[in-house]
């Protein structure tokens, strides 16, 4: 059986990535925090910023493939330490012991002017967090040449509320007013998805960079309001205000379409949108 080391496997998607594998792969689930939501696989206590311990866990388990979906999402300096520290960690050391590696990226290395993005368009970031995540993807290419570089956009789920969700819903349990932006466009793709389509990838050659998102692209403003429909969050109109993310941060990139043409044809489908995994989702209810 093959081995498998998944970074950030206590978070959102490495709990799903790690649940998914954990059937034809012997797992390894590298976490830093929270080692109570592991999903699956052998808990590993890991952090990536520590190059020593990253080197010497990847020696001692000697992984075929890795899947580096440790990340820091926040907008703080900190976040450098992680993104980018532990992702030339991951994959220096994956090199090293000769691992298949696929890197987690994400859209948010994109300045939003040029949309549609291909597989393989030019960071321009303009977050905190953008530009750790596109330091990340030169870091990873200069230690890893045979890496692949996957980008994608926001993830959700139907079995438990994503962060972004989340969030809104404590916000209005606290009677704050939503503020969501209109212009800020995205295309959303359930964790479930996105965990099988890297799966799948794994004995793949594909090396360079890959966009994998949901095929229907909608505003953050749509996909909140139709997150919390979904979970029947009560709300009124008046403690939601639309408004435009041009007129909120200059660090916010507008339209983040990515083309989805090489996935599609790598993978032999398209991956779903918000408005079809919802109306799925209802029928199962």
């Amino acid at each position: 059986m093959s081995r498998l080391l998944v970074t950030g496997a206590s978070g959102y998607l490495g709990q799903e990535l790690c649940r998914q594998a954990a059937p034809d792969f012997a797992v390894f689930a590298a976490y830093r925090n929270n080692a109570s939501s592991i999903a699956a696989g052998e808990a590993l206590s890991l952090d990536v910023r520590d190059e020593r311990a990253v080197r010497a866990a990847m020696r001692a388990l000697r992984p075929d493939a890795v899947i580096h979906a440790a990340a820091d999402n926040s907008q703080r300096s900190r976040a450098w330490g992680t993104n980018l520290e532990g992702s030339w960690n991951v994959a220096r050391a994956a090199m090293e012991c000769g691992a298949r590696l696929l890197h987690v990226s994400s859209d948010m290395v994109h300045d939003g002017c040029a949309a549609p993005y291909a597989d393989d368009a030019v960071a321009r970031p303009l977050s905190l967090y953008g530009r750790s995540k596109a330091a990340a993807e030169l870091a990873v290419r200069a230690a890893h040449p045979g890496a692949l570089v996957v980008r994608t956009s926001l993830l959700y789920g139907l079995d438990g509320l994503d962060r972004g969700t989340a969030s809104f819903v404590q916000r209005l349990q606290r009677g704050e007013r939503l503020r969501l932006f209109v212009d800020s466009i995205r295309q959303p793709l359930p964790r479930a998805e996105l965990a099988r389509a890297l799966l799948e990838l794994l004995p793949r050659r594909l090396d360079g960079f890959l966009n994998l998102a949901g095929s229907e692209a909608l505003s953050r403003a749509d996909f909140g309001l139709a997150m919390l429909r979904w979970w029947d969050v009560p709300f009124s109109p008046e403690e939601v205000e639309r408004v435009r993310a041009a007129q909120v941060s200059a660090e916010t990139p507008l339209d983040l379409r990515l083309r989805l043409d090489r996935a599609q044809a790598v993978l032999g489908r398209e991956l779903p949108g918000v408005t079809a995994v919802l109306r799925a989702g209802k029928t199962s209810r």
